[in-house]
């Protein structure tokens, strides 16, 4: 097994995954509160630390030359890529939160597990320049997909069954297993 250097694999990581944690958290509290625009700006803030840190993992360690992080990529289409990326994720998480008052948690979970999958494979495509057919047959797209859709789910609901802790704690393990799988998924064939 290669050993893993705490820069260059670590620490986007765990960048990466406070980034997008601290995004749906807080995201969560402040709508709860009735701020919609600081909930949507910090749900925004978040997702950009996450995709800074995958861009600058992607950049220094295993795609220098290709995909979009390629120096033949324009930045200002590097930047756009990204930015519809992170939109659609953010997008991918309204409709699902919306979705919980409709369908309840587990409905609510199928359609962010369909839409994460579409998601992770479109984005695992573009940055790897493959099909996004690969990704949407493969079993490891599949199951950190499910990971970070039980992680949501059980943040939701033990968060709305007054359990915070342990709803955060779901979150966090789903997050986390999600981005070790990908981010393995990430380094060059």
């Amino acid at each position: 097994m290669a050993k893993l250097d705490f820069k260059k694999d670590l620490l986007p990581f765990l960048i990466a995954t406070i980034g997008e944690f601290i995004a749906l958290h807080f995201w969560l509290t402040y709508l709860e509160l009735g701020q919609f625009v600081l909930a949507n700006i910090l749900l925004w803030v978040g997702f950009g630390i996450e995709r800074g840190s995958v861009a600058y993992w992607l950049k220094t360690v295993y795609h220098k030359n290709s995909g979009i992080n390629s120096k033949q990529v324009p930045i200002w289409k590097q930047i756009l890529g990204w930015t519809f990326i992170t939109f659609t994720e953010i997008v991918i998480w309204v409709i699902w939160y919306k979705s919980i008052g409709l369908l309840g948690h587990v409905g609510a979970g199928i359609v962010l597990y369909v839409l994460m999958l579409v998601e992770h494979s479109g984005e695992m495509a573009v940055v790897k320049e493959k099909s996004i057919w690969i990704y949407t047959k493969a079993f490891k797209t599949h199951f950190y997909t499910l990971m970070e859709t039980l992680g949501a789910v059980g943040w939701m609901y033990f968060h709305t069954n007054d359990q915070p802790i342990i709803g955060i704690a779901c979150l966090i393990i789903g997050l986390s297993i999600e981005h070790i799988i990908q981010g393995g998924g990430l380094k060059e064939d």
